[in-house]
């Protein structure tokens, strides 16, 4: 990323976790950031999925159209929530308790068992 705000290209706009790659020593390389440059106008691309919207800044969120902004302070937001896709192992504003039960019954052997059910939708 401070590769990426030093360029001509100066911010992604639409960092992600699925535009996050890891070559083979375990390095992150960044895409989906070269076609606004080169095209010299916004990617509408996000448009047909809201859910790309978890990721970026509440301050391009309250603008007009969202898709058509970012800046350096919305990649640092974006990139962490990244972060915390990967400490947590859940997506962005997921819940942080999760319904579930736990269901004990016996086995056919007469053996107590239990089972954890999850009840989220």
């Amino acid at each position: 990323m401070n590769f990426l705000h030093g360029s001509k290209i100066e911010y992604h706009g639409h960092l992600k976790s699925e535009n996050c790659m890891i070559d083979g020593r375990f390095v992150v390389k960044l895409s989906g950031y070269s076609l606004r440059e080169l095209t010299k106008q916004t990617i509408h691309s996000e448009e047909e999925n809201p859910w790309s919207l978890l990721w970026t800044a509440p301050e391009h969120l309250r603008r007009q159209d969202p898709y058509r902004y970012g800046s350096k302070k919305g990649d640092v937001y974006s990139f962490a929530i990244i972060l915390q896709e990967v400490i947590t192992r859940s997506l962005p504003f997921e819940p942080k308790e999760r319904f579930s039960r736990t269901v004990r019954f016996l086995s056919p052997e007469g053996r107590q068992k239990s089972i954890l059910i999850n009840l989220s939708l």
